[in-house]
């Protein structure tokens, strides 16, 4: 009995597993089919396997793809498909399609395609749909101008924090490695903005916390990541499986959030002595655990974690890139001294400072440059398909993601002529109008642009004209000897070569 038994079992698995390559097969054969141009594609992996093994790494693989295979596609754009393991992706340059996708058609493509499940926290960049619009409507006033001008004493009092760290480097004449600096400085900034506590992440490069979101940053999308993108029947049950790694140390964090919330809760304060951070608006607009208000603690918890995570890691990443640039051309430097020494007083208290960094043309130019080279998340601005939709006479299919090649595109030479000169004057008022619709995206775009790309241009602003009131900066013996600043993609956010960018800070004064 136990003989036929296994002949059954044997064959339903063959049957399930010639099934199973049967609609693999017609998986990989989708975009082809509907006229995409797309690089050759492996069986299992699609053409994430090229993309994270490639020698030169996945900027310049997508950098050659978009020039040597996507198709030309109106207005100076260009398209190609590929496969993130079976689920096809579209990469679009042409500035109308993408601005049908992410801005005129955004209820279709609300929701973001989910590249790591292995935290399933209900947080921004997770949730979909009108849970995402809610949400995302509820922290929108942590943002606000009015909001951010009240939380600039806490940016100018960490940022002193940071200055006075450099200047035991001016004196010393040693280098300064500025990325962990501004990593520190962010995180600093975030955890009392966000969660309203004070962290001693400045000083002490031991500190729990930074240690904790450093080793969460450093590996963004883990090999569990990337097979469960090679058979996403298993990815969930991978997610909830595992549990090492960046995993585990992202339960510590929003562990740690959790217990942040409690406190506050317990905190009876009149509204006058209410801390001014987001933590604070995420409870009142809750109903405690009940779940009735408009956000749940876990909602409260998850976006807790990711604002510290997203504020720390992209910030410090624009601001290290920002300030290597300045350094490395001592003719933008002196000229933003000259503008920064015009506006910025000593005296100034840190709302007028907040408004008086404003009032820095030169330094909004020298950022947007940076930024348009340097771009913080270089690859994975997506939208998720929800239904089968023809936009500019091409089939995007259902479960498809439309995602912006922002490296690709910000050094597209059509685009950005002599793409690896840095030249602020790009970003000029007279040279503005030139630029073409859609060619700069380092925040992504449409409704689900990044939440608190203002709070970070604001953090940027204030530290660099605070850095450059006080000191001069030059590149030092490493970068020299190395040569040009080399980078690299971290999985989400970009970063440089060994994390570090080593400045020779002299003090001015």
């Amino acid at each position: 009995m136990s003989i036929p038994l296994l002949e059954v079992v044997l064959g339903l698995t063959f049957i399930l597993v010639l099934k199973w390559i049967w609609r693999r097969k017609q998986d990989l054969q989708k975009l082809q089919k509907l006229g995409y141009s797309v690089p050759p594609v492996s069986f299992i992996g699609g053409n994430l396997i090229e993309l994270f093994t490639s020698p030169d790494g996945d900027l310049a693989t997508q950098e050659r793809w978009m020039r040597d295979l996507a198709e030309d596609f109106g207005n100076f754009g260009k398209i190609l498909g590929w496969y993130r393991g079976p689920r096809p992706v579209i990469y679009a340059t042409n500035p109308d399609f993408l601005k049908e996708v992410f801005i005129k058609e955004s209820e279709t493509y609300i929701d973001r395609p989910m590249l790591d499940r292995s935290d399933n926290v209900p947080h921004l960049i997770m949730l979909k749909g009108s849970r995402w619009k809610k949400v995302r409507s509820t922290l929108t006033p942590t943002f606000s101008a009015a909001k951010m001008k009240k939380m600039a004493s806490i940016m100018t009092d960490a940022i002193t924090i940071m200055i006075h760290v450099v200047q035991t480097h001016a004196e010393a004449q040693t280098e300064a490695n500025f990325y962990d600096l501004f990593q520190a400085l962010t995180l600093d900034v975030i955890g009392q903005c966000g969660m309203g506590m004070k962290v001693n992440c400045q000083t002490d490069s031991q500190d729990k916390l930074l240690t904790m979101v450093k080793s969460s940053m450093k590996v963004q999308i883990d090999t569990r990541a990337i097979i469960g993108s090679f058979f996403p029947e298993f990815e969930d049950l991978m997610a909830w499986l595992y549990r090492g790694g960046r995993k585990e140390t992202n339960d510590v964090i929003i562990s740690w959030c959790k217990d942040i919330l409690q406190t506050r809760r317990k905190m009876q304060l009149p509204d006058g002595e209410k801390p001014v951070d987001s933590l604070q608006l995420m409870i009142e607009a809750s109903d405690g655990a009940s779940g009735k208000g408009k956000l749940l603690d876990e909602e409260i918890t998850g976006n807790a974690f990711v604002f510290i995570l997203a504020g720390y890691e992209t910030t410090a990443t624009s601001l290290a890139f920002t300030t290597y640039l300045i350094a490395a051309h001592p003719d933008v430097q002196e000229r933003l001294i000259a503008e920064i020494d015009e506006v910025i007083d000593d005296q100034l208290k840190a709302e007028d400072l907040a408004e008086a960094v404003g009032k820095l043309p030169y330094l909004d130019m020298v950022m947007k440059e940076a930024l348009r080279m340097y771009p913080p998340i270089p690859l994975h601005f997506g939208r998720y398909a929800s239904v089968e939709k023809t936009i500019m006479g091409k089939v995007i299919p259902e479960g498809s993601a439309v995602m912006i090649p922002t490296w690709y595109i910000h050094h597209d030479p059509n685009t950005w002529p002599d793409p690896w000169k840095f030249d602020p004057e790009r970003f000029s008022p007279e040279n503005r109008h030139s630029i073409k619709e859609m060619s700069y995206l380092p925040f992504g775009e449409g409704p689900r642009k990044c939440i608190g790309w203002r709070f970070a241009n604001l953090e940027a602003k204030l530290a660099l004209a605070l850095l450059l009131k006080k000191f001069k900066l030059r590149l030092g013996p490493t970068h020299i000897a190395n040569g040009p600043l080399k980078h690299r993609n971290k999985g989400i956010s970009l970063a440089p070569e060994n994390d570090a960018i080593f400045i020779l800070p002299e003090a001015r004064h």
